[in-house]
């Protein structure tokens, strides 16, 4: 059976607008608002003025339920409309500790975002986290950075997808990076998937290139100014291995290409890779064997070795 009780008019309030009325009800925040619900529970006559006290969901039981404040709606027909009111200052639960809080439509309510917020400033950093234990989880980004630019053409200034910065005084140990990419994989490895730490794709399907441009898929730059000379244990690029595995390779690179290498070593900066041929026996420039006009150095096991370069393939 039912519950429903009615109380439209209290000492005090005769003749005053709005007028409160005083409903409890076990039907449930759905039912309440339900075209003509108020038409069929009651005869009392009801105002489009008038404000609605109400506790719906409740229990004979326990003699509790929910509170909700609504206002009246009367069609031409006479059918009775109750919507819930909701203040604009006011929070929408539920809500989960440690949530952002975002504005709720435009009414100025504040609700949870669903996650924790993105903080600027934190001692110990901020943490994104997802996670998810299907096999095909579709696409999920921990932290997805996105710059949307509709101009017809850049031309000045800077966009960055992402930024990492570390700004620190000096290095005696520990571990600095500006970005770190890093997966951790405890399960087996087919060839059917992609895997990498890092990973930069250049998307150039709707481009139009007319002529040569400074456009790279990894790019790597010193900044405008460093030490003079030669920096020890610095290298451009540097890949280490500390495993028992054996790549297959060190680097490979798959697609034409006009050159293998477009090396400009800065003739100006002493020494240089990029070195005359010697002429002496068994070196490069060796007349009676290779006869090469320049060499490229590098060093295998700290052993260095010279690759012979002829200017001409004809």
């Amino acid at each position: 059976m039912s519950y429903f009780t009615i109380v439209t008019d209290v000492a005090g309030q005769g003749g005053q607008n709005p007028r409160r009325i005083k409903v409890i009800t076990d039907d449930n925040l759905a039912t309440v608002k339900t075209a003509g619900y108020i038409n069929s529970k009651t005869h009392a006559v009801l105002l489009a003025t008038d404000i609605i006290d109400m506790i719906y969901s409740y229990s004979t039981l326990t003699t509790s339920g929910t509170y909700g404040c609504f206002t009246v709606g009367i069609s031409a027909s006479g059918v009775i409309t109750l919507t819930q009111w909701a203040d604009t200052g006011n929070v929408v639960l539920p809500v989960v500790s440690g949530d952002a809080a975002v504005f709720v439509g435009t009414s100025g309510q504040i609700g949870d975002a669903g996650a924790p917020p993105i903080l600027t400033n934190k001692p110990v950093g901020q943490t994104v986290l997802s996670a998810t234990s299907s096999p095909t989880p579709g696409n999920i980004t921990a932290l997805t950075a996105l710059v949307t630019e509709s101009a017809s053409s850049v031309t000045s200034n800077t966009l960055v997808g992402c930024s990492g910065e570390v700004d620190c005084v000096g290095i005696n140990g520990g571990f600095v990076y500006g970005i770190r990419g890093k997966v951790v994989s405890t399960g087996t490895i087919l060839d059917n998937g992609e895997l990498a730490c890092i990973f930069g794709q250049l998307n150039l399907s709707g481009a139009t290139i007319p002529s040569a441009v400074n456009m790279a898929l990894i790019w790597g730059d010193m900044g405008p100014s460093a030490p003079s000379g030669i920096i020890p244990g610095f290298h451009s690029i540097l890949i280490s291995n500390g495993t028992n595995a054996i790549p297959e390779s060190h680097i490979f690179l798959e697609g034409g290409a006009s050159d293998l290498f477009q090396l400009f070593d800065d003739s100006l900066t002493s020494p240089t890779y990029f070195l005359n041929a010697g002429t002496s026996s068994g070196s490069a420039g060796d007349t009676t064997k290779c006869n090469a006009s320049k060499t490229l150095r590098i060093q295998v096991n700290g052993t260095t070795y010279w690759l012979p370069l002829f200017a001409s393939n004809s």
